[in-house]
């Protein structure tokens, strides 16, 4: 019976310690950590119809979908900023995530339009719980600068009991702040028609040690090295102006990327390229023959999975539903009324913006798409821009039409999506025709246009796209070129082309705490064709060393078990 007794109570020990070592393995294995680029925190579907709440990625791959609780939402120290000072309910400087995406942070959101498409149109996300070290906050910018509340009760504060309210399917952002480092929890569920998710556990990573100074005095401003980290303050977070940057710069603050008015539309055939990108003079004698290599497409987001559809001849419908009332001159759009494709998604208004993310763009092109404006007819003059910062309302403008002469050109950087105001001071019929140029990673230019129509007022013309989610992009043919020089026509890809999903928001890296340029390029080695929805691509850093603490861990375990046969072996001796 000794023998017995001892025999159990030595067993007892190693079994303890070894539930210890393989109770933190499948965490370690299991835990991804986003620090940049899109997720959709709150992903709300419904399979067979039971209404299901997860988290969507576009980091590690086109829509990859996680459960929630196996991700850590990683909010960098360089997104300490001081713009939220202007806020009287938070008084100070924050850890800062733009509604408009800084492709140097993380750009979280919610994506209720699976749901939406099942019935459950109207959801609410409810907070049950929400911990942390500190304040969170979450609130809209209007499309006028705006600071706008989310929850049901009107607070700007997300605290244990509150909801968001998603009347519609949509595809949603908002500007998230956190007042201290640290990790915070938010336990979520979604609720529908009398149904309700299952609820998931969110962890966020806010700041990191060196940041724990950051909690100072709201009354008296922010400390010197938010002035360091802060210097353009003015510039809106998200626009085109941000440009990637690698993580051990000064980030938030990069320089921007090309978006002038320089060049002048003429009627079609279309205006000369400027010097600096001008064909080849073999290129241009056989221009009448040229295949564009840049195919113009409307990713459709209205239908699943979402459909790539001609972009030349779209016709999309700004209702009245549209019309707003501008509170001041905005470019040349007068103040007073006007109609608007916002940048921020409304029901019975299409929602158009701009895509580099066509499966072929990212296997065929490297560095950003250039969008130039063409040609135009319509009425009145037009404005399009991005959204500005927490109290202004340009950000970067892209085009503008004044008295029937439109300018502008833009940079649109790869692996981008991203939704400009599109704004028109009188009622009518409007065509625009937009030049897209690329380069392809054989260095070569590749472009193609295509003409998109807005029914503004009125009635709805047949066929017009008049509510949901659209993006203006492109496939690649690599078998055409630079078409920018042939008149009257840019040439017509031969039909069979590739089309697919593709992503639908911007990927700053393909793995996780990959960013900028870095990012470009191992995408370029990871990806050898078209990536479906729901495909990964290989593991991030993070990931290796999540499977490195793991492999750890089992190791331990053998070790373990083979030193307690060991002893046991010495015991029976």
């Amino acid at each position: 019976m000794l023998v017995s007794s001892r025999t159990t109570r030595f067993l007892a020990v190693w079994a303890t310690l070894l539930l210890c070592v393989v109770a933190g393995v499948p965490h370690a294995l299991a835990a991804e950590r986003f620090d940049t680029g899109h997720v959709d925190a709150f992903y709300v579907t419904a399979p067979g119809g039971d209404l299901t709440l997860g988290l969507k990625e576009d980091i590690t791959g086109n829509d990859v979908e996680h459960s929630g609780d196996d991700v850590v939402l990683v909010v960098k120290e360089s997104a300490w900023n001081s713009v939220t000072e202007g806020i009287p309910d938070i008084g100070g400087s924050s850890y800062f995530l733009p509604q408009d995406q800084d492709h140097s942070l993380l750009w979280p959101g919610w994506d209720t339009q699976p749901a939406g498409r099942a019935g459950f149109d109207n959801v609410d996300l409810v907070f049950e719980d929400v911990s942390g070290p500190g304040s969170v906050y979450v609130f809209r910018t209007s499309n006028f600068g705006d600071v706008e509340p989310v929850t049901g009760s009107g607070s700007i504060e997300l605290t244990r009991g509150e909801t968001i309210n998603q009347p519609y399917g949509a595809h949603r952002h908002a500007n998230w702040a956190f007042s201290k480092p640290g990790t915070y929890e938010m336990t979520v569920h979604a609720e529908s028609k009398g149904k309700t998710s299952n609820s998931v556990t969110y962890t966020w990573e806010v700041g990191d040690s060196s940041g724990s100074d950051r909690d100072v005095d709201r009354d008296h401003g922010n400390d010197a090295k938010d002035d360091e980290d802060n210097t353009d303050t003015s510039t809106s977070h998200g626009s085109l102006k941000r440009t990637q940057t690698s993580t051990s710069a000064q980030p938030s603050r990069a320089a921007a990327p090309r978006s002038t008015q320089a060049r002048a539309a003429a009627p079609r055939p279309a205006a000369p390229r400027p010097a600096e990108s001008a064909p080849a003079p073999e290129a241009a004698s056989e221009s009448a023959a040229c295949v564009a290599g840049l195919n113009p497409k409307i990713k459709d987001d209205t239908v699943s999975p979402p459909a790539w559809i001609d972009a030349d001849g779209a016709t999309f419908y700004i209702s009245d539903t549209g019309k707003v009332d501008l509170p001041q001159d905005i470019g040349p759009v007068p103040q007073g009324p006007a109609w608007m494709i916002g940048s921020t998604q409304v029901a019975g208004v299409p929602w158009l913006g701009a895509n580099t993310q066509h499966p072929t763009m990212r296997e065929y092109t490297s560095g950003p798409v250039t969008w130039d404006i063409t040609s135009f007819n319509g009425p009145g003059d037009v404005m399009v821009y991005t959204q500005g910062g927490l109290g202004t309302i340009v950000g970067d403008e892209w085009f503008r039409v004044v008295g029937g002469q439109a300018q502008g050109a833009v940079d649109i950087p790869e692996n981008t999506h991203v939704h400009p105001n599109w704004l028109f001071s009188q009622p009518g019929n409007y065509s625009l025709t937009i030049r897209q140029t690329a380069t392809t990673t054989a260095g070569e230019t590749v472009s193609g246009e295509a003409t998109l129509h807005f029914a503004v007022g009125g009635g709805q013309p047949s066929g017009a796209l008049s509510s949901g989610h659209f993006d203006f992009g492109a496939e690649v043919n690599p078998d055409g070129g630079d078409c920018s020089t042939a008149p009257g026509s840019i040439g017509v890809a031969p039909t069979g082309g590739t089309t697919g999903s593709g992503d639908s928001h911007s990927v700053s890296g393909r793995s996780a705490g990959v960013s900028g340029g870095d990012a470009a390029v191992q995408q370029a080695g990871a990806e050898s064709g078209t990536l479906r929805p729901g495909t990964k691509l290989a593991a991030s850093s993070e990931s290796y060393l999540a499977w490195g603490v793991g492999a750890l861990g089992v190791g331990m375990l053998v070790l373990g078990l083979g030193v307690g046969l060991l002893a046991w072996t010495r015991y029976r001796a």
